[in-house]
């Protein structure tokens, strides 16, 4: 039953002023209640798909890293033998400043050159600090998406590069992802969005999640599109696997709806993407043909550089 909140007619006309302050407060605090009740809910989703990414995360992060951990152990290696080097140099040129015979002093160059493998080194060089540099901006990347996901922006919604959030998104399920499917990005470099970048991530992480799991062990082709039109921004997630059955679609957003084996999954996940999108003003629709393959289209208002009805210029 729908009660108006305000007087002059309806259930609250016979109603005493003092009461109907009263359920006026006691409607509010409900409404806020049930809005903490969903925030909390989608922050224990986050963290459940933060549990099911750590051992992919894990795995991304260790690959770098180890590349990192044995390049630093073959640059102290080289370290040490330009030490050598150096100290065969120093010697060399006390001996010519004492006046000792060039040729001498030459074949003692030569022979700390040679046991430097000083040639091998200049050229492995550039190759290692480049790989290197490569991985540790991985982690930085891996980490950096990680810290975007978990936080609890309290900031509310602002301009928003939506590709970014995506290919945050793309980082922390690129583990999962990689072993069964090819990735396309078609990024048309759209405007920002008026958003959250960590809730925005969250919606993308669960989408390509589910996009994944939809596809066969190997073969699978995953499509990331962001276009734009008409002062907003779509993104697009498609996959070819194996579809969602028609009796299933309209209840998508159900909560705790699931077709998945217990312990797959409570029904949470596409429920939470659907209140968070609304949350942002935006609309969230899933089409699945039956000759199979999904696709999830996301809208989004654009963050507008001069407001509605607010003339640009000075």
């Amino acid at each position: 039953m729908n009660l108006p909140l305000v007087s002059g007619g309806g259930f609250f006309a016979s109603v005493r002023p003092d009461r109907r302050v009263r359920w006026q407060l006691l409607v509010t605090d409900a409404a806020l209640a049930l809005q903490q009740a969903r925030q909390r809910l989608a922050q224990v989703e986050k963290l459940a798909a933060i549990g099911l990414l750590a051992p992919g995360i894990a795995h991304e992060l260790n690959s770098p890293l180890g590349v990192i951990i044995s390049n630093l152990a073959v640059l102290a290696g080289y370290g040490d033998s330009l030490g050598r080097l150096a100290l065969v140099t120093r010697a060399a040129a006390a001996q010519l400043h004492e006046g000792q015979p060039q040729a001498a002093v030459a074949e003692v160059l030569d022979a700390g050159l040679h046991d430097a493998d000083l040639d091998y080194i200049l050229e492995d060089l550039p190759a290692l600090t480049t790989e290197s540099i490569s991985s540790a901006n991985r982690i930085a990347e891996i980490v950096r998406s990680l810290a975007l996901f978990a936080q609890r922006d309290a900031r509310g919604l602002g301009p928003v590069n939506v590709e970014d959030a995506l290919q945050s998104a793309i980082t922390l399920t690129w583990n999962e992802l990689k072993q069964r499917a090819k990735l396309e990005r078609n990024y048309a470099g759209v405007p920002a969005v008026i958003g959250s970048s960590a809730e925005l991530a969250q919606v993308f992480v669960h989408l390509l999640r589910n996009a994944t799991q939809a596809l066969p062990e190997r073969g699978g082709v995953i499509s990331v599109t962001t276009t734009s039109a008409d002062e907003g921004v779509t993104i697009r997630i498609a996959d070819n696997g194996h579809g969602i059955p028609a009796e299933v679609l309209p209840r998508v957003f159900e909560p705790f709806y699931t077709t998945r084996p217990e312990g797959n999954g409570v029904g949470l996940g596409l429920p939470i993407c659907h209140e968070i999108v609304t949350r942002h003003q935006g609309t969230i629709d899933i089409q699945s043909p039956p000759s199979g393959g999904t696709t999830v289209t996301v809208r989004l208002r654009a963050a507008l550089s001069t407001p509605a009805g607010t003339p640009s210029g000075g």
